[in-house]
């Protein structure tokens, strides 16, 4: 069975170093001279072993290349100190596994145990065509038959640019099936290739739309759901890893999601964030600024204290979805609160190979989704005491009272709404909201306006323990199937049946 696809070629410009190092690339084959090599211990090219032996049935895998020519294949095992990274750098040691001379073809089979990553170069020996390869396991590893939907909010012209790529995906993986959750309401099925799925959906936001998406799985009886930001580039052959490595997982680990890194456009072989850590009330970006070209940058990728993972690649088992319930309707940035919500069913790993390239997210008023959120999700995962959100409104004050007044208002409005109480959750009209979150923030202040001002929420925050057990107890009535189905005008399928 394919674990993952040795790819040639890079998804944007410039990220050519996270696939291979040598030789010269061209028309989708790479042609080495007599004795050049082309490395091929990168992101893309490696097979993160360690996730295999921790998490899976797979104790084997073999390597298979296809070529033209006579080559040495070295191949190596990369294993990294249990110490932190410094400067974005993993400090490894390494060794040789294999090194053998072949002509046309190669193959060769590895023990998982020793864990690191796996990667391999080759060398030509005479001039040698270099087509491609793959990593593999034993059939007899499969644990779980994975059925997944790969949900896509269309918020904005431009978000339908991966639904082409993942067409072809689509007919290569069995039960995949990919739906564009259109809350434009400009597309229709002839913009889509064959086999699409297409959902009209009211203006509810991304989290509106991912919800949809969420209940067409369900509705599908698909086993697995992976969230792709519209606007992400992706190499479709992550899809394929990610599918591969969700249905080798051993009983143990059947629940685990899998996160993708983050890359930056602009500097391809840059991470934007490699996950998120909820150790803070307003959630952090983890891995941020490593440069994954090298060896001790990738490996310095390879975290394990992912609390979770932003939607821009994320899939996650619908047994564990069901339990969490679905996410809050926030409208925007809904990840936090669901996600560690989610968690509790489900770890969250990232192994090596799975990344994504995304802009930051920028929109106006984002701080005010930011930070009401955060407030939403510390109150209704528990949170009592109000002291981390005076915190979390301090360092707000600090960050914007001088440099952008406008986000500042903006933070006071999110905090503002979070202390009308769990009401305004059950009542919220979030599309009427966001277009007027859009004209502006409700009032802009100077600095000892927004000094007072900031006094009054902070001294409201500090008597919110009641109002914050309120959001944890009716929580579970805002997150059901039939709460959201009337917000997003639905039929469930349970009440077509009626």
């Amino acid at each position: 069975m394919e674990l993952s696809r040795i790819k040639l070629y890079p998804a944007p410009d410039g990220a050519e170093f996270l696939y291979n190092r040598g030789g010269r690339a061209d028309d989708g084959v790479i042609y080495l001279a007599r004795g050049e090599s082309a490395d091929f211990a990168t992101y893309f090219g490696c097979l993160d072993a360690q996730v295999l032996l921790e998490k899976t049935n797979v104790r084997k895998v073999s390597l298979r290349l296809f070529f033209d020519g006579l080559a040495q294949i070295t191949l190596s095992r990369y294993i990294p100190y249990d110490e932190p990274a410094i400067d974005g750098e993993k400090k490894y040691h390494s060794y040789v596994i294999s090194e053998i001379e072949a002509e046309g073809s190669y193959r060769t089979e590895v023990e998982v145990y020793g864990g690191g990553l796996l990667g391999f170069r080759i060398t030509s020996i005479d001039k040698v065509t270099f087509y491609g390869g793959v990593w593999e396991c034993d059939d007899a590893s499969v644990n779980q038959a994975v059925s997944m939907g790969i949900i896509i909010p269309i918020l904005q012209e431009g978000d339908d640019r991966n639904v082409v790529p993942l067409t072809r995906v689509k007919h290569e993986i069995n039960g995949l099936d990919v739906y564009v959750v259109d809350c434009t309401q400009s597309l229709t099925e002839k913009d889509l290739p064959d086999g699409i799925k297409l959902i009209p959906c009211r203006n509810l936001g991304e989290v509106g739309a991912v919800t949809r998406g969420l209940i067409e799985c369900n509705s599908d009886k698909k086993t697995h759901a992976l969230i792709m930001r519209g606007g992400v580039c992706v190499d479709p052959s992550v899809i394929g890893r990610i599918t591969a490595f969700s249905s080798v997982l051993n009983a143990e680990n059947l629940s685990t999601a899998f996160g993708c890194v983050s890359f930056l456009p602009e500097t391809p072989t840059k991470t934007l964030r490699v996950g998120k850590t909820a150790s803070e009330v307003l959630g952090r970006d983890l891995g941020a600024n490593i440069d994954a070209s090298t060896m001790g940058g990738l490996l310095a990728t390879c975290l394990r204290n992912v609390d979770y993972c932003d939607w821009d690649c994320f899939c996650f088992p619908l047994s564990a979805q069901k339990m969490a319930g679905l996410p809050l309707p926030t409208h925007t940035e809904g990840s936090q609160e669901w996600g560690m919500r989610l968690s509790e069913f489900s770890s969250v790993i990232i192994p090596a190979g799975f990344g994504v390239w995304t802009k930051p997210y920028e929109r106006r008023g984002y701080e005010y989704y930011l930070y009401r959120n955060a407030c939403f999700a510390y109150a209704s995962l528990g949170g009592v005491s109000g002291k981390p959100l005076r915190k979390m409104l301090k360092k707000a004050f600090r960050k914007y009272v001088h440099k952008d007044k406008e986000k500042l208002a903006y933070v006071f409005d999110g905090v503002e709404d979070f202390l009308k109480g769990v009401n305004f959750l059950h009542t919220l009209a979030s599309d009427k909201l966001d277009k007027e979150i859009q004209v502006g923030p409700r009032k802009q202040r100077g600095y000892f306006a927004s000094l007072f001002h900031k006094i009054a929420l902070s001294s409201k925050l500090r008597k919110s323990r009641k109002l914050n057990k309120q959001f944890a107890q009716y929580r579970a009535e805002i997150i059901t199937a039939k709460n959201w189905s009337i917000r997003l005008g639905i039929e469930l399928e349970e009440q077509r049946e009626k």
